[in-house]
C-alpha cells in the first residue's frame, strides 16, 4: 500500500460482511495468496484516496526468496498488521460495545494531526462492521455520547472534544 486507507472486509459463512482489517500505507496486502491457495473471499475499501501497487503471485513470491531486504519489509508489515489484529480482538472479548466504539473513534481520530477530529466519518453500517455489533447500537451510542457533549458532529465527521479523550 503506497498511500491512503483501505478496509478489507470478508464474508461469514452466514452472508454477512465483517471487517478483517485497516490497510495503511507501508502495509501488504494479499501476501497468503503468492504462497497458498486462499479461499477466504476478501473485498478491499479505499476509505480515502489511495494508491497500491500490485504483483503477480510468483513475481511477489521470487522477490521475497531473492531479496532479503524486501522479505523482511514484508514480514514486519505482516506483524504490524497482526498487531493490529490482535488489540481488535482484546477490546471484542473485553470491552462492552461502548468501550469499543471509543476506542474506534480514537483509532479514525488519529489520523488527524489533533488526534481529535475525524473528517470523514465511516457510515453507522460501517463502524458497526469494525466493532462487532449492530448498526443501530452504533447510533444510539453516537447519540448518547453527543447529548453528553463527548462528541459533536462537523460536517462529514466527528470532533472529540472533552477531557475523558485525553490518553
Amino acid at each position: 500500500m503506497a498511500s491512503g486507507r483501505l478496509s478489507a472486509e470478508t464474508i461469514t459463512s452466514d452472508g454477512h460482511e465483517a471487517f478483517a482489517a485497516d490497510v495503511e500505507p507501508g502495509d501488504v496486502i494479499g501476501e497468503a495468496f503468492a504462497f497458498e491457495r486462499c479461499d477466504t473471499p476478501f473485498e478491499m475499501v479505499a476509505d480515502e484516496a489511495s494508491e497500491a501497487w500490485c504483483f503477480e503471485a510468483r513475481d511477489f513470491a521470487a522477490a521475497f526468496e531473492r531479496h532479503p531486504a524486501f522479505a523482511k519489509a514484508v514480514v514486519r508489515a505482516m506483524c504490524r498488521r497482526q498487531c493490529r489484529t490482535l488489540q481488535r480482538m482484546s477490546e471484542v472479548m473485553t470491552l462492552p460495545m461502548a468501550g469499543r466504539l471509543e476506542a474506534e473513534l480514537l483509532r479514525l481520530a488519529a489520523c488527524d494531526p489533533s488526534g481529535r477530529a475525524i473528517g470523514r466519518l465511516p457510515t453507522h453500517k460501517q463502524i458497526a462492521s469494525r466493532i462487532a455489533t449492530q448498526r443501530e447500537a452504533v447510533t444510539k451510542e453516537l447519540s448518547r455520547l453527543e447529548r453528553q457533549g463527548a462528541i459533536r458532529k462537523e460536517r462529514h465527521g466527528l470532533r472529540l472534544v472533552g477531557p475523558s479523550w485525553n490518553p
